[in-house]
């Protein structure tokens, strides 16, 4: 191999991003590391992040019963066991 040419490691996690961190138990992108590092952080700004949509969706399903006068098939209780099956999916 010349001198001059680089070698690109992917992330051993996600297998998409260049590594930018090398450790003993592997190589990752920065979002995986810190991930991987920290997960209980990025797992609660998800879950935040997951929780506002069931406030955004209350409100759009009320502004759209007001306007049209059709409720939405969709329950608060769908809506919010939904939020819940993805979040038990990203901790797994």
């Amino acid at each position: 191999m010349p001198e001059n040419s680089s070698l690109i490691v992917l992330c051993n996690r996600c297998q998409t991003a260049i590594a930018e961190v090398f450790q003993d138990s592997g190589d990752f992108c920065l979002c995986c590391w810190q991930e991987r590092t920290y997960p209980s952080i990025g797992s609660a700004h998800m879950e935040q992040e997951l929780r506002s949509v069931l406030t955004v969706t209350r409100k759009l399903s009320n502004k759209m019963e007001e306007k049209t006068g059709v409720e939405t098939s969709i329950t608060e209780e769908d809506t919010k066991q939904y939020l819940n099956d993805v979040i038990k999916e990203i901790h797994y």
